[in-house]
């Protein structure tokens, strides 16, 4: 395939959202003076947890913190929290252990918090769209007293009780699936109180990317495979250009997905860094003495 020539374009609105931006600019200048423990993932990309692993970022696994081992290696140190946030239970825990916290927690994320934590003590049913097993998601329900109702599938429609509620969103849920539950919802509670809480960037990256899609013969998205926002924008790539492939690395790459002549643009989701994108990039080229 060496007389197949491409021409290659990265996403100029692509990479990390404000909030993950932040968390690693606030990871790298406390690594750059004293030992930090991050309390899970810092982001859901391996590629970059390798980065930083290698920067000496040392990571506990977040369900791990309670038992001995997680606070021994907490124990005196800096611990960091991740955009995604956590409960205030676990943060008690982390206070503890730590010599200092370091809150990356997105301000978008506590801005949900606060609005449980009220809602909460009004006496409100607190239903919240989202993924019950995400990291911001265990969070954001961890400031309820009462127990929360996460509605993944529709089959959590019937957790609902018919009283007092509000419904909110995990910030990176695509605003389809949060339409969808919210009419659902009024269906069976028509006073409930909804509050959008997804997140606005994402949903104008969301608008951005789908013109980009149009732009491109071929799609790829980078991003991590345990990243949820990466594989909500990739099946929007997919519906709006079906030529559109998911990969973590270049090793994902099957060279047989380009024609001659093909624009490829390259995309990435909020937990994307520029520098993998642009890694991408040149891997393409390699092979393509006329790729530009």
């Amino acid at each position: 395939m060496t007389d197949v020539h491409l021409n290659i374009v990265i996403d100029p609105d692509a990479g990390v959202c404000p909030g993950v931006r932040r968390a690693l600019k606030m990871v790298e200048v406390n690594l750059a003076k004293d030992i930090l423990v991050a309390v899970g993932d810092v982001i859901h990309n391996k590629r970059e947890i390798n980065r930083l692993a290698e920067l000496g970022l040392d990571t506990v696994d977040q369900n791990k913190v309670s038992d001995k081992t997680g606070l021994n290696r907490l124990k005196n140190k800096k611990a960091f929290i991740r955009s995604h946030g956590v409960a205030p239970e676990l943060r008690a825990l982390l206070e503890s252990s730590a010599s200092e916290i370091i809150d990356g927690t997105c301000g978008n994320v506590k801005k949900v918090q606060k609005l449980i934590e009220q809602f909460d003590k009004d006496g409100y049913q607190i239903l919240v769209v989202g993924k019950a097993n995400h990291p911001e998601v265990i969070g954001l329900i961890g400031h309820c007293v009462c127990n929360a109702v996460v509605l993944e599938e529709k089959n959590d429609l019937k957790k609902v009780r018919r009283e007092k509620s509000v419904l909110l969103a995990q910030t990176t849920v695509s605003p389809e699936k949060f339409s969808r539950f919210r009419q659902s919802v009024i269906e069976q509670i028509p006073d409930v109180k909804v509050i959008d809480t997804t997140c606005p960037y994402i949903q104008k990256r969301r608008q951005k990317l789908v013109r980009f899609c149009h732009t491109v013969d071929v799609v790829l998205m980078v991003g991590g495979r345990q990243s949820s926002n990466t594989g909500i924008l990739y099946e929007l790539c997919q519906k709006v250009n079906s030529r559109s492939y998911r990969l973590e690395s270049e090793d994902d790459i099957d060279m047989f997905w380009f024609r001659d002549g093909d624009t490829v643009g390259i995309t990435g989701s909020a937990s994307t860094p520029e520098w993998q994108l642009k890694k991408i990039a040149d891997f393409i080229r390699s092979p393509f003495k006329g790729s530009k």
